[in-house]
């Protein structure tokens, strides 16, 4: 998604939906003009945010 902003099927984000409610949470669109460079940017960026729930959950355990 982030480097074409569709799915894998080739379509599109669906959102807003067609009953306007959803919440589009990630613009997918947005995002496939950005370099490889900004990509893995946000990528090491959210792998730095601690995981918070259980061990099993975060994978620790």
């Amino acid at each position: 998604m982030l480097n074409t902003g569709a799915d894998l099927k080739g379509r599109p984000p669906f959102v807003p939906s067609q009953e306007a409610d959803l919440l589009q949470v990630m613009p997918w669109p947005v995002y496939r003009g950005m370099t490889e460079r900004d990509k893995r940017a946000i990528y090491e960026y959210l792998r730095a945010i601690p995981c918070r729930g259980s061990a099993s959950r975060c994978g620790d355990g």
